[in-house]
């Protein structure tokens, strides 16, 4: 199961797809650009404790400011779950949700609202409570943070929250992208490393049977060259570590996503 961000007919406004292990290919749904939202964003999590996939989209719904979704996949029914508010909330969800194990999904909002309230938050969301909405697990300050901008594809690991940021990317400003975690039960938060600017941390985490969690940047690998990074955090001392650098001069280049190969190896794929 996928998703496309532009794509399906009549509005191109995005699908989502299924593809069967022999290679066959079905489009389930195509987005209206209305209230069942439009360009979905990031892939979809499956939430075994009611058996949906869940996504969201970056714009439509009520206020055209992106939605939370659920798709049934034995049916291909979608419902929109929740609508994304200027009044209270950031506007653009931007990658893949995240179930924990207590069936509670989080998502990252990363950009600013109209009214500049914040630069992203980290929110959470309890399918099982209808109209409940979502609730800011951490919000970023437009100034004044660490940083700023979360992005999805965060992962859960021993009761915290990792993900990334893509900070600022305005000329002069700091090199505040980050990997950071958030303590679940306290919602303390902590940032692991700052990355250099030169480098935008893209792509889901992978939490891999060593016990590592893996994210991936691209752009300048390191002021020696490159064209993108794989990190690795270590959860026992919260170090972070560049454990491969992409070349300039050749493929492959800009990692896109990691996933861990049933013989757990890391497996990358990239964007060319």
């Amino acid at each position: 199961w996928g998703t496309c961000w532009s794509g399906g007919e009549p509005e191109f406004d995005g699908t989502v797809f299924k593809v069967t292990t022999g290679g066959v290919f079905d489009r389930v749904h195509a987005f209206s650009g209305g209230v069942d939202g439009s360009r979905p964003e990031g892939g979809l999590a499956f939430r075994p404790h009611d058996g949906l996939l869940y996504g969201t989209t970056s714009l439509g719904g009520a206020e055209d400011l992106g939605t939370i979704f659920s798709i049934d996949p034995a049916t291909g029914e979608l419902e929109t779950m929740y609508d994304f508010s200027s009044a209270t909330d950031s506007s653009v969800p931007m990658g893949q949700l995240t179930v924990a194990s207590d069936g509670l999904i989080y998502g990252a909002l990363t950009h600013a609202n109209p009214s500049f309230r914040s630069c992203g938050q980290v929110f959470r969301f309890d399918p099982e409570v209808p109209g409940a909405g979502i609730s800011v697990v951490r919000g970023f300050l437009c100034s004044g943070d660490v940083t700023k901008f979360p992005r999805g594809g965060m992962v859960v690991h021993d009761g915290y929250l990792y993900g990334v940021t893509l900070g600022d990317t305005l000329p002069g400003r700091e090199a505040d992208q980050a990997v950071f975690r958030i303590d679940l039960a306290t919602a303390g938060f902590e940032v692991l490393a700052l990355i250099d600017t030169a480098e935008t941390m893209w792509g889901d985490l992978v939490v891999a049977d060593d016990g590592f969690i893996y994210a991936q940047s691209w752009g300048n690998g390191q002021s020696g060259g490159g064209a993108g990074s794989i990190f690795r955090v270590d959860p026992s001392d919260r170090s972070v570590s560049r454990v491969f650098v992409f070349g300039m001069d050749a493929a492959p280049r800009k990692p896109f996503s990691v996933v861990e190969g049933a013989n757990g190896e890391i497996l990358v794929a990239t964007r060319s």
